[in-house]
């Protein structure tokens, strides 16, 4: 299961909100918020790639954020 709270930390480090993220990732922001209240288990590849590109993650990073 992802770690949600590094996630949190870093799209706040990277001065987005989830709003700003969703709305660069072109999805609505109830579909974030909802995968993330659901720990993020139904993350989509291709949504897990745009997070990774809209934020600048390293791959260290999306590593221990996706994969802990």
């Amino acid at each position: 299961m992802p770690d949600l709270a590094r996630l949190t930390r870093v799209i706040a480090k990277q001065g987005f909100n989830i709003d700003a993220l969703a709305d660069k990732m072109g999805i609505d922001k109830s579909t974030l918020y909802r995968k993330l209240e659901g720990g993020g288990k139904k993350f989509m590849m291709w949504e897990v790639e745009s997070i990774i590109d809209h934020l600048d993650l390293t791959i260290q990073d999306a590593r221990e954020i996706f994969l802990p």
